[in-house]
């Protein structure tokens, strides 16, 4: 999964804390497809 997230001076360890939670605590599809597949995250910061 790739996440592109756009805003003004974000903190990118925040980013890299909000991406991490949203995958492996509040998505349940990527909890449950984590039990049989491998499941990569990573994003990129887009200055708007």
């Amino acid at each position: 999964m790739h996440f592109t997230v756009t805003g003004k001076a974000l903190d990118p360890k925040r980013v890299e804390q909000a991406v991490k939670l949203s995958a492996e605590k509040y998505c349940s599809a990527s909890i449950m497809l984590g039990k049989t597949a491998e499941i990569t995250h990573g994003f990129e910061i887009v200055e708007s």
